[in-house]
């Protein structure tokens, strides 16, 4: 595989993937990622800060000391995105026609052009999985669940494999505004219905 590892600080270095990947194709959001970039898959890994970055026509915002592994195609569509530690919030292109998948320790959970969050509660050996618009299908292995929403619905999947309602009474770790932010970066807005008219959850920290 033809890969270069590389560290991008904001928006800096964008030119310095392999070459098979066109500048246009990605772009760094917010932050410090160090990325490895192959002919179908990027690795990602952050650091003590929040980070984002747009991959083809999808975006995603990293907690700090994330890591993860995205299954791409040409133009850096997404395929699949493994997360291997931390957190991310994902807005996925609503267009792209084929299935994507986000994989965990705990399930595999069917993405079908969708808003969507998750975190590895390392603690409690669990995934936390949001549904925070759209369309998905979560599989822990035991038990399984489809989910439409047009406003935040959660679960967790355990060790054991099955797919339980959330236990929190708010979204763990996610934000209104953050989507708001990931949508405009990929020239969109979020497909959502909510309350009131009027975000309900707004981040603690700056992303501009």
């Amino acid at each position: 595989m033809n890969r270069r590892e590389f560290t991008i600080l904001g928006m800096a270095a964008i030119t310095a993937a392999a070459t098979n990947v066109r500048a246009a194709d990605f772009k760094v959001l917010l932050g410090r990622l160090d990325l490895d970039i192959g002919q179908d898959e990027v690795l990602v890994q952050t650091g003590a800060a929040q980070s984002a970055i747009r991959l083809g026509k999808c975006a995603f915002l990293f907690a700090p000391y994330s890591k993860i592994k995205f299954d791409v195609r040409d133009g850096l569509a997404v395929k699949a995105a493994n997360l291997i530690s931390g957190a991310m919030h994902s807005v996925f292109d609503p267009n792209e026609a084929v299935e994507r998948t986000v994989i965990t320790s705990h399930a595999t959970i069917g993405i079908r052009g969708t808003a969507h969050y998750v975190q590895l509660e390392e603690g409690k050996d669990r995934t936390y999985s949001c549904c925070c618009y759209g369309h998905i299908h979560v599989d822990g292995g035991v038990s399984q669940e489809t989910q439409k929403t047009t406003y935040h619905d959660a679960r967790v999947i355990g060790r054991d494999g099955k797919v339980k309602a959330s236990p929190y009474s708010v979204p763990l770790n996610h934000f209104d505004n953050s989507l708001v932010y990931l949508e405009k970066r990929v020239g969109r807005t979020p497909r959502w219905k909510l309350p009131n008219g009027k975000m309900q959850f707004i981040s603690p920290f700056d992303l501009n």
